[in-house]
């Protein structure tokens, strides 16, 4: 049926074929140049699945004006086969459709996609317990081992900044440091958050401030220009040692979005306004809440940060 549609075309249109492989290069190049590296790997994990679904079907490639409703319904019943479970399926849609619609012919291709779920729906909530956030809070890194010493530092850093993302941590400079507090601008909404220097935060500071000769404050960028890269992989090693500390401490697993959606989940349990934990995490949109959100003090984000960390002996910020 495939090979039909493609002959037909060809018999009734004089127009230069385009192939898949070609649009996915127009992409990838966009990607990197105008969105980011984030996106640009999500392109391409998107790609190698509907590649190889394509050589299921025993093609190589696969010209644009071939690709129908069906043959995108039949990519997502093969991905079911292979146990890909539905959020990622979604994703995978979602980007194929994105690059799709990167390929600047006048053509809207979302009609390929109608009737497929492209929604990878509600984050599944993923706060740890209290008791074991304290664990990880109190643990000290075994004598010799640099790389657990950074994670725990860096894990301490990040819930004490009121669940501050890592790409942010990477980002932060000496300079951005002042008397009491720092600010830092979310690498995602372009939030401006204002962080009270608590004593636990002080200390990391100051062990770092003492180590580098960068313009970083933390020893995770070394190239700026590779800043989306650097900041990726550093990130993958974050996780691996928390997986590590997470074993180690017989606790279930802790990652880098675990602790930051652990921050709010305790913040809000100290009955802390939404509003101001929206701001606490630099979420950032234009829907009313962000009105609110622009409403709330400094004063009062610190406040509920104090509120949390107060509860946590292993940090010390009494």
């Amino acid at each position: 049926m495939i090979m039909l549609i493609c002959l037909l075309s060809r018999l009734f249109s004089s127009k230069v074929k385009v192939y898949f492989s070609e649009v996915a290069t127009i992409a990838f190049k966009k990607a990197k140049e105008e969105k980011s590296l984030s996106t640009l790997r999500n392109y391409k994990t998107a790609c190698r699945a509907f590649n190889k679904f394509l050589s299921h079907l025993g093609l190589t490639d696969i010209k644009i004006d071939c690709l129908t409703p069906d043959l995108i319904v039949k990519f997502s019943k093969w991905l079911e086969d292979q146990h890909i479970v539905p959020s990622t399926i979604a994703c995978y849609m979602k980007k194929l459709r994105a690059i799709l619609n990167e390929y600047d012919d006048g053509k809207n291709y979302g009609y390929l996609f109608n009737g497929i779920n492209t929604s990878t729906g509600k984050t599944k909530k993923k706060a740890a317990k209290e008791k074991n956030i304290d664990k990880l809070m109190s643990a000290q890194a075994d004598s010799g081992n640099p790389d657990e010493e950074f994670a725990l530092d860096i894990a301490k850093f990040q819930f004490c900044a009121m669940g501050m993302p890592f790409v942010d941590i990477a980002n932060l400079k000496v300079s951005d440091i002042k008397e009491g507090y720092f600010e830092y601008c979310r690498h995602k909404t372009k939030a401006r958050v204002h962080v009270e220097i608590n004593k636990a935060l002080h200390l990391i500071i100051n062990k770092y401030k003492a180590k580098t000769d960068s313009e970083y404050l933390f020893p995770i960028i070394h190239n700026s220009a590779d800043f989306s890269n650097e900041a990726h992989l550093a990130l993958v090693r974050y996780n691996y040692q928390l997986k590590k500390l997470s074993l180690k401490l017989d606790i279930p697993l802790i990652t880098s979005y675990v602790i930051r959606h652990s921050w709010a989940t305790f913040a809000f349990r100290n009955n802390t306004k939404l509003e101001v934990i929206a701001k606490a995490l630099g979420h950032s949109h234009t829907s009313t809440t962000m009105i609110y959100i622009q409403g709330e003090s400094d004063d009062k984000v610190a406040e509920a940060n104090r509120m949390v960390l107060c509860n946590f002996e292993g940090l010390m910020c009494k």
